[in-house]
């Protein structure tokens, strides 16, 4: 499925859980993180995240407990967001390898 937007083609849109700030925590399948050309997009119960390419220092590898605990930290630039931003994947390193095929900023 690819769509075109001001955020460029949509690469991958995959189902998981997320971390936000130090007390939110939503478990599978409560939130969606969409792989744009030019920007991620994490929707968790009705809220969006938007972190553009260019407002991303990094994005690196959390947990190690495949299907418990495995995800991607973004590290990002907004005032706006909590600065713990986490996505938690069962494919976590399909994920990694797209995007860091796709130009974004992985291995802070």
């Amino acid at each position: 499925m690819i769509t075109e937007s001001v955020r460029g083609i949509l690469i991958r849109r995959t189902i998981g859980g997320a971390r936000i700030g130090v007390w939110f925590n939503a478990t599978w399948p409560f939130a969606a993180l969409s792989i744009y050309e030019y920007e991620l997009t994490l929707r968790i119960f009705g809220y969006e995240y938007r972190f553009p390419k260019k407002e991303l220092s990094g994005i690196e590898k959390v947990g190690c407990i495949p299907m418990f605990w495995s995800g991607i930290q973004l590290w990002h630039q907004s005032v706006v967001y909590p600065k713990t931003i986490i996505f938690w994947a069962l494919n976590r390193n399909s994920l990694w390898n797209i995007l860091r095929d796709h130009g974004y900023p992985v291995g802070k």
